[in-house]
């Protein structure tokens, strides 16, 4: 419990002050009645246009008349005073015009002043509070206060008393609250025979409710303490004293390690001109009162601030109804996010100590309650800002809340709580500025607060507080605390904690004896050679003139056991250690004493990174190795190193976290240009990876064995890359723990673009390709395998495919394509852009592709077996499709692979007169215009036998025979139809039209039906169809055509398809006939019914030219049946309706 209190008196403080205040029994708010005998009658006098003397109870003239000579009382906003009905409709008149004539009255004040105190927990004696009359208030029928809090009206005013003299009303209840109490006062019921008591603290809202009849006459008081003590003093106060010195005083030896502070919450909410010991009440008052002896004894502050929390989110419902009179309805308040703050910290005297006090909710030891910014927010709010609703979600509701804390702290933080966060920086800065030669007591204060306290706090500067501390020390000349601080501040951790600089002024100010042995400390425990290096060179640059040969010994004494304790590689170091290297001992230090530790200490990696740096020293005109024998040894250096960093290396990633996914042979932001029919464009592109979710820091796989393989050819080891390649490929037993993955897959898939493009590039150099040892073909057996899985599993991207086809071109040429990757294409069931893009992409490396002695096979029959592939599998349905495969054939030069894509369409489609209608006859004109644009022969096949199957089967299965009855009866009797109203339109266009057999005319009328009936029989139209009407109401009427006409009129709209067609085919007769033949094409003639193609058809009245314009027709009755008309399409095959409009 000690340890526990030590660093958290928060609990114990609430526990105490929680249990004093239960002990207390004051209220926020006081209520009495007294009968008719209990309270004297005042005998009220009042002097305002002579009224005179008013008796009580109170009757309806004397209110009258007190009303006639009083005034509307008004309210405060702000410091505004207003008068306004809706919130205060209440007579008032002042206390100057206000007298008692019974001598008794003002001792019964004086009596119920203090009943009023006792009731509130205020210490009479100590307070001795003064009732002062303020006004005499008349309330009548319909007379309220809305909600509000009583203003300070004189100083020290401390709470409001009413007396409520005898009269008789009903309504006027006072409804009363703070914080989470509330309480309803109603003396209507025995107005009329006593005298009521009414009294609270200024700051509790209240709330006047209306009267609903009578008068109400009432007395208002204002409670006013006199004394400058705080209130209250109670005479039992020495109970928690004890505890309380104990826990403030625990709390003193805790020093930094305790709380910054506690805030309190108090009961009551206070002003900001109120904010003072003086104004305090109640339980408030009596608190602080046995905190104060207690926090001056012990040197603690106490003080008073404003908390105020700020809430955010989404409210739903309006704070009134539309109805001012309806009831009030709260706003539900969704609360997203809140913001807590501290402002305005006074001392007890009310004097300003800060603006905002530092503060975060989410610290729940200085805090009582600790949930504090929760309580708060439970109480009223003062204030709220509130969009109402928004169409489809709630409106934003911002509301403020307010109450007053106590604030306690020792003295010893007092700069924190001045300064808040800004004390570290105001620290920091003064000790780097201190010019003294010994500590003041603020600076000593500075120190203590860093050491002791700041040095502690999460994200505290220890770097920052270190060095200021350590010049400080220098300049006082006190190791003492030099050695403090860097043990403090892990100061002998490594050499850039404290720095060279101010380790070499403490050399300077303290000597050689007293910081030797702390460099030591600081240079065994630094990780990096370079900054180890650079301290010794520091040291030794800046303490030349100081004289001290033993500095300059022990110097190169540590320089030597430096360069034999080497600590592993670090970016950036690779030239230091080079340097180093040249001027003490050369590459004969380099190559017998620092090559051997760092290969033995240092990541595969970073050898890789020096031996590189040791091959661009040895090509600078000033390098360190320009002697031969230098030179040679070095390239031996850089061998042994890259051979060890390889044999070393994790090429593969194995210790890698498995990631949450790994698209393996995925090539990132590459967009691929248009496909040209050039070798040039199928260039590999380097793929570019993410780093895998989990992998530790390093190279990506892939560009790690690239790294090797580049850094092998620029330092001229070329062999080495046979062995980066055998450890890629070499086999390795599998790990059994599920989060590690094998990345060796991936690796070898993402090497396979570099790989190609290194074979193309040496293969073009005057050097000549890569040579045997380099073990390419090592490479590709092991890599093809792979390609060869991924293609069976995953939907190919262009990169891939590029990278394939170079690859299986490198590696084995048309063989191993035919035999191997052919088989694996034709079961992978590619889709079509995908065999597109892999044919393509053969096309353009077909040079690449050298066929082997004996070999049959070529490019141009791998394409035309891939090609007769898709075919097979292509679903033909529209003529976009089969035009574009077509055209791709003939792109990749495979002319009988057309042809059977041809054939195939016929055999799979020409039995479905659908499919000749709507798919076969309509790709004619596709087809003529491919044949022309690829010069090929209309006349001969493929194409010849395809205009024949497809204008055959067209003319037996959608054409049909000629009928006996000619279209242009259905044209005749159209035109015989004279009237050109809407109804009558239609059925002229229904007759003219193509293949529609009913006509309905929905709810059209009775007279429109007889009306159109009777133009039907006069045009002779039963001829061709007949009529009848339809049963509905309004009435309709339905005409349908003959079988004969129907047959008529659609063999006449089909007929023309068929010659369009022949016309697209060729329009020179010769030519057709040496397509379809001499007897083959006049049976397709005799079926169109034309001598030729380009004979003139039998003319017929075109539909859209048959006037059609509405005229004035029979009178017609007007009545519910005749509306006018509008065209409406009806979903029925040979169908169309007109409704009404």
């Amino acid at each position: 419990m000690e340890e526990y209190i030590s660093h958290y008196p928060q609990r114990e403080l609430g526990e105490i002050l929680s249990s004093a205040k239960d002990r207390f029994t004051g209220s926020y708010y006081f209520t009495a009645q007294y009968d008719i005998l209990d309270a004297p009658n005042p005998i009220l006098r009042l002097t305002a246009g002579n009224i005179g003397t008013v008796g009580l109870p109170l009757g309806e003239a004397a209110a009258k008349q007190i009303i006639a000579h009083s005034k509307q009382a008004p309210f405060g906003m702000g410091e505004r005073t207003l008068v306004d009905k809706d919130v205060r409709d209440t007579w008032e008149m002042d206390s100057e015009f206000v007298q008692f004539d019974n001598p008794d009255w003002a001792p019964f004040i004086n009596e119920l002043a203090e009943d009023v105190c006792a009731g509130l927990g205020v210490d009479f004696h100590a307070s001795q509070p003064r009732a002062e009359l303020y006004k005499l208030l008349l309330y009548e029928t319909g007379s309220h206060f809305l909600p509000h809090q009583d203003t300070e009206k004189v100083d020290g005013m401390f709470a409001t008393m009413i007396v409520i003299l005898p009269s008789a009303f009903t309504g006027g209840a006072a409804h009363l609250s703070h914080a989470d109490l509330s309480a309803t006062i109603d003396y209507s019921a025995d107005s009329l025979s006593s005298t009521s008591v009414m009294a609270w603290y200024t700051d509790v809202t209240h709330e006047i409710k209306p009267i609903t009849s009578g008068y109400r006459l009432a007395l208002s008081y204002n409670l006013i303490h006199t004394t400058s003590a705080l209130r209250p003093s109670l005479p039992n106060a020495q109970g928690p004293l004890p505890q309380l010195r104990d826990v403030l005083l625990t709390w003193e030896h805790t020093g930094y390690e305790g709380p910054l502070k506690i805030v309190y919450l108090l009961d009551h909410k206070y002003s900001l001109a109120n904010l003072r010991g003086s104004a305090l009440k109640g339980t408030d008052a009596h608190l602080v009162s046995l905190l104060d002896a207690v926090a001056k004894e012990l040197d603690f502050r106490l003080g008073l601030a404003t908390i105020e929390c700020h809430a955010s989110g989404y409210g739903q419902g309006d704070e009134y109804e539309d109805d001012y009179d309806g009831p009030r309805r709260s706003v539900e308040f969704d609360r997203n996010t809140a913001n807590t703050t501290i402002l305005n910290l006074v001392n007890m005297d009310g004097q300003l100590i800060s603006d905002e006090l530092d503060f975060s909710a989410e610290d729940k030891n200085q805090t009582i309650p600790s949930d504090l910014d929760s309580v708060v927010e439970a109480g009223d709010h003062y204030k709220q800002e509130y969009e109402g609703y928004q169409g489809n979600s709630a409106g934003t509701l911002e509301r403020w809340y307010r109450r007053t804390i106590l604030v306690i702290w020792p003295s010893l933080r007092d700069p924190e709580i001045v300064y808040g966060r800004s004390y570290a920086e105001k620290a920091l800065g003064a000790l780097r500025e201190t010019a003294s030669a010994s500590p003041n007591e603020e600076e000593y204060g500075y120190v203590e607060y860093m050491l002791g306290h700041l040095v502690d706090q999460y994200g505290a500067p220890k770097r920052d507080i270190l060095r200021c501390v350590c010049a400080a020390a220098c300049q006082w000349d006190d190791i003492e605390l030099w050695r403090r601080a860097m043990c403090i501040c892990n100061g002998f951790d490594d050499c850039s904690t404290l720095g060279s600089e101010y380790i070499v002024k403490a050399l300077s100010r303290f000597g050689s004896n007293e910081i030797l042995p702390s460099i030591e400390k600081i240079l065994e425990s630094e990780q990096t050679n370079a900054k180890r290096f650079e301290l010794l060179e520091e040291i030794e640059s800046k303490t030349k003139n100081l004289g001290d040969l033993m500095l300059g010994d022990w110097v190169t004494k540590k320089r030597e056991i430096d360069l034999g304790s080497l600590r592993p590689l670090a970016t950036g170091e690779n030239q230091l250690l080079i340097n180093v290297a040249r001027t003490f001992g050369g590459v004969m230090a380099l190559e017998h004493s620092m090559v051997p530790q760092i290969k033995s200490n240092s990541r595969p990696e970073d050898l890789l990174s020096f031996a590189l740096a040791l091959h661009a020293e040895q090509g600078k005109e000033d390098g360190a190795f320009k002697d031969p024998a230098d030179m040679k040894a070095c390239s031996h250096i850089k061998a042994e190193l890259l051979s060890h960093a390889i044999e070393h290396e994790d090429f593969f990633g194995t210790a890698a976290t498995r990631p949450q996914h790994l698209r393996l042979f995925s090539f990132r932001h590459q967009k691929p240009a248009a496909f040209t029919n050039s070798a040039a464009y199928i260039q590999p592109r380097l793929p570019h990876y993410p780093r895998a979710y989990g992998s530790r820091e390093r190279m990506l796989p892939t560009d790690l064995p690239e790294q090797y393989v580049k850094a092998c050819l620029k330092t001229e080891n070329e062999h080495l890359i046979g062995r980066v390649v055998e450890r890629l490929v070499e086999p390795f037993a599998p790990s059994t723990d599920p989060s590690i993955i094998d990345g060796r897959t991936s690796v070898l898939l993402n090497l396979v673009p570099y790989f190609n493009k290194l074979v193309q590039e040496r293969s073009a150099m005057p050097a000549g390709p890569l040579p045997p040892h380099a073990k390419i073909d090592t490479f590709y057996a092991a890599a093809i395998p792979l390609l060869l899985t991924h293609m069976e599993g995953t939907t190919l991207e262009e990169t891939e495919i590029t990278c394939t086809v170079q690859a299986v071109a490198i590696a084995g040429g048309i063989e191993l394509l035919e035999k191997i990757i052919l088989p694996k294409v034709t079961a992978g069931h590619w889709g079509t852009d995908t065999y597109k893009l892999f044919i393509r992409h053969l096309r353009a490396c077909e040079s690449q592709f050298v066929p082997k002695a004996g070999t049959t096979s070529s490019i141009t029959t791998i394409v035309a077996s891939l090609i007769q592939t898709m075919i097979n599998q292509l679903i033909l349905t529209n003529s976009a499709s089969t035009m574009e495969m077509l055209n791709f054939c003939y792109e990749m030069d495979s002319g009988p692979c057309y042809a059977d894509l041809l054939s195939r369409l016929l055999r799979e489609s020409i039995a479905a007169s659908h499919k000749v209608e709507a798919f076969l006859l309509p790709l004619i004109p596709d087809l003529v215009d491919f044949a022309s644009h690829h010069h090929i022969s209309i006349t001969a096949p493929p194409l010849v036998s395809y205009f024949k199957a497809v204008m055959s089967a067209w003319a037996q299965m959608i054409l049909g025979p000629k009928p006996t009855l000619d279209a242009s009866i259905l044209f005749a009797c159209a035109q015989r139809i004279t009237c050109r109203c809407d109804l009558c339109a239609d059925v002229a266009a229904f007759l003219c039209s193509g293949p529609r057999k009913t006509l309905m005319l929905h709810q059209i009328g009775a007279p429109a039906a007889k009306h159109v009936e009777y133009k039907l029989g006069n045009a002779g139209v039963s001829a061709i169809a007949t009529w009848d009407t339809l049963p509905t109401v309004p009435r309709g009427l339905q005409v349908v055509k003959t079988n004969e006409a129907y047959q008529a009129s659609k063999w006449a709209t089909t007929q023309p398809k068929g010659i369009t067609a022949l016309k697209r085919i060729s329009a020179d007769e010769n030519v057709l006939v040496e397509i379809f033949g001499d007897d083959g094409y006049k049976e397709l003639l005799r079926a169109l019914g034309v001598p030729w193609v380009n004979a003139p058809i039998e003319s017929k009245p075109d539909p859209s030219q048959v006037d059609l314009t509405p005229q004035p027709s029979t009178p017609m009755l007007t009545n519910e049946d005749s509306n006018p008309l509008k065209r409406r399409k009806m979903h029925h095959a040979d169908t169309e309706a007109a409704d009404p409009a």
